[in-house]
C-alpha cells in the first residue's frame, strides 16, 4: 500500500512542481513514469514506453495543426468577420455573437486555449469598438470555448471517450458534447445578466427609440456608458510585420472543405479524427504553402506534452494496480452519488489552478472502479466531472484565464482580473452542486 501512496504522492507533486515552477506538467510526468514504474513497482521500461498514447499525439498534432493553418491563412479571421458583420449597430448581440464565435472552432477540434489565444484579442477589440464591458467580453470568450470542450471532434472530448472505452464503460460523446455546452450557456447567461447585459439592452433600445442612426460600431455619443474606459477604437490591430500574408479566397474555401469534410469523415464514417485533421493539415501545406508559412509554431507542442505525459504516467499507475486501489477505498464512502460528487468538487478545484486536459486525464480514471461496480449510468456521471473540471477555467491562473487576462487592456486588466477570479471561485462551487444534482444523483441514487 505504501508504494501505491508514493505513487499518487509523486502525481499530487507533479502538480504543484509543475504549476509553481512553471514546468510542462508532462514532462515531468514522463520523468515520473520511467522512474516511478520501474523502481518502485517493477514495471519493465518497454511496458512504460508502451504506455506512450500515440493516438493522442497523433489527435493532438492532427487538430491542432490543422487550425494553426486555417488560422494563419486567415479562414478563422474570415469566420470571425462574417459573424461580427450581422451585428450591425446591435451592441447588446455582440456577448452572445463572441460566446458563439469561441464555441464555434473549439466544438470542430480546436484546443480551447488555441481558441482563446486566436480569437481573445480580437474580441476584446471589438468589446473597445463597441463599448461592451471588458469583463463580460473575457466571460464570454472563455464560456463560449468551455462549451465546445467535449465536441465528439474535440481531443479533449476524444481523451474523456477514450478513457471511458479503454475501462469497458459505456460512452456517449453527444451527451458529453450537449451536456457541457448546454451548462456554459447557462452560466454565459447568467455572466451576461450580471456583468452589464441588461444596461446595454437598455441603451440600445434608448438609441433605437430615437432617431436611426447609421450601421456599425456605435459613435462616442451613441454608445453609452457601459464601462467606464471603454471607447471606440480603431480597427483590428495591424498584422505583425513578420505574420504570413492572409490567404486568397480559394485558399480560404479549401480551408472550408477540408474542415467540413473531416468533421463528416470522423462522424459520419467513424475515421479517426486525428489522422483526417493530419491529413488535411499536411494536404493545405503542400498546397498552399505561402498562406499555411508559420502554422508549425502555433501547433500546442505544450499541450501535447502535457496529455501525452500525464496519460503515460496514469497507464503505468494502471499496470501497477493503483489506481484499482484508490478506486476501491473511494467505493467505502457507503454512497456513490457522494463519493462521484466529491472527486467532481476535487476535480473543479485542482483544475482551478492546474491544465484541465491534466485533471481530466488524472480523475476520468478514479471515476471507473466506482462506476464499475455500482452499476450506474456512467455517461451522466462522467459527464458531471468533465464540466466541473472545465467550468472553472475562468481562474486567471488557468492557461484559458490567463490568455484573456493577458489581452485585456492595461485600464481593464484590474477589473477583468477580480471578474474571473469571482466567477471561478463561485464556479468551485456551483459546478459540483449543480451537476450533482442534474447528473449525478438521477444517475447513482443518493
Amino acid at each position: 500500500m505504501s508504494s501505491h501512496i508514493l505513487a499518487v504522492a509523486v502525481l499530487f507533486l507533479i502538480f504543484v512542481v509543475g504549476t509553481v515552477r512553471q514546468v510542462n506538467l508532462g514532462a515531468l510526468a514522463l520523468v515520473a513514469a520511467f522512474l516511478v514504474g520501474p523502481l518502485v513497482f517493477g514495471v519493465p521500461v518497454d511496458t512504460v514506453f508502451a504506455a506512450f498514447p500515440a493516438n493522442l499525439f497523433l489527435l493532438v498534432l492532427g487538430v491542432t495543426l490543422l487550425f494553426a493553418v486555417a488560422t494563419v491563412n486567415g479562414t478563422i479571421g474570415w469566420l470571425v468577420d462574417r459573424c461580427t458583420g450581422l451585428i450591425g449597430d446591435r451592441r447588446a448581440l455582440l456577448p452572445g455573437v463572441l460566446f458563439v464565435v469561441t464555441a464555434v472552432p473549439v466544438s470542430l477540434g480546436a484546443l480551447a486555449p488555441a481558441g482563446v489565444a486566436m480569437l481573445a484579442p480580437i474580441a476584446l477589440r471589438l468589446g473597445e469598438r463597441y463599448a461592451v464591458p471588458a469583463r463580460l467580453v473575457a466571460l464570454m470568450v472563455v464560456f463560449g470555448a468551455t462549451a465546445g470542450n467535449f465536441s465528439p471532434l474535440n481531443p479533449l472530448g476524444a481523451i474523456v471517450e477514450g478513457t471511458m472505452q479503454r475501462a469497458g464503460l459505456a460512452t456517449s460523446p453527444l451527451f458529453l458534447y450537449l451536456a457541457g455546452f448546454a451548462v456554459n450557456v447557462g452560466v454565459g447567461v447568467a455572466a451576461y445578466l450580471l456583468n452589464g447585459g441588461p444596461a446595454l439592452i437598455r441603451e440600445q433600445r434608448a438609441v433605437a427609440s430615437r432617431a436611426p442612426v447609421p450601421a456599425g460600431p456605435p459613435t462616442p455619443d451613441t454608445a453609452g456608458t457601459a464601462d467606464a474606459g471603454d471607447a471606440p477604437a480603431d480597427p483590428a490591430p495591424a498584422r505583425p510585420d513578420d505574420a504570413p500574408a492572409p490567404g486568397s479566397v480559394a485558399d480560404r474555401t479549401l480551408t472550408l472543405v477540408l474542415l467540413v469534410a473531416v468533421a463528416v469523415a470522423a462522424l459520419g464514417f467513424g475515421v479517426d479524427i486525428g489522422i483526417c485533421a493530419l491529413i488535411a493539415a499536411v494536404l493545405l501545406t503542400l498546397v498552399t504553402p505561402r498562406s499555411s508559412a508559420g502554422a508549425m509554431k502555433l501547433v500546442g507542442w505544450n499541450i501535447i506534452l502535457l496529455i501525452c505525459g500525464i496519460v503515460t504516467y496514469l497507464d503505468v499507475l494502471q499496470e501497477a494496480g493503483t489506481l484499482d486501489v484508490f478506486g476501491q477505498l473511494i467505493t467505502g464512502i457507503g454512497s456513490v452519488g457522494l463519493a462521484a460528487v466529491l472527486i467532481c468538487a476535487v476535480g473543479g478545484l485542482t483544475s482551478a489552478f492546474a491544465s484541465s486536459a491534466a485533471v481530466i486525464g488524472a480523475t476520468v480514471p478514479l471515476l471507473v472502479p466506482l462506476l464499475a461496480q455500482s452499476g450506474a449510468d456512467p455517461v451522466p456521471v462522467v459527464a458531471a466531472l468533465a464540466i466541473c473540471v472545465t467550468v472553472v477555467d475562468a481562474a486567471p491562473f488557468s492557461s484559458i484565464g490567463a490568455l484573456v487576462l493577458s489581452n485585456a487592456a492595461d485600464a481593464d486588466r484590474p477589473r477583468v482580473n477580480l471578474t474571473l477570479l469571482r466567477w471561478s471561485a463561485a464556479m468551485v462551487v456551483v459546478g459540483p452542486v449543480l451537476t450533482g444534482l442534474v447528473l449525478v444523483l438521477p444517475a447513482t441514487g443518493i
